[in-house]
């Protein structure tokens, strides 16, 4: 299960450093999302439900990497 502080930090660098790599990656969530969040805000279910599946999607292809990154926010190098 995911940690709940951990996504709500991912959430701030898929909005700010991370946005860019995302979109090339996950196109449609990302889209959504935006457009989701520019009507109803970061806390809507959607919005929530689009940065797990990155999330989760992320983790699953750098495991631990991929959370030591998302509590030092070191993205360098990151795609």
């Amino acid at each position: 299960m995911a940690d709940i502080e951990l996504l709500r930090i991912f959430q701030g660098y898929l909005e700010g450093p991370l946005k860019d790599t995302l979109f090339l990656g996950y196109e449609p969530y990302m889209s959504a999302y935006f457009r989701y969040r520019d009507r109803t805000g970061p806390q809507c279910p959607f919005c929530k439900s689009a940065v797990k599946h990155i999330y989760l999607s992320e983790f699953s292809k750098y495991g631990n990497e991929f959370l030591e990154r998302i509590r030092n926010g070191r993205w360098e190098g990151y795609s």
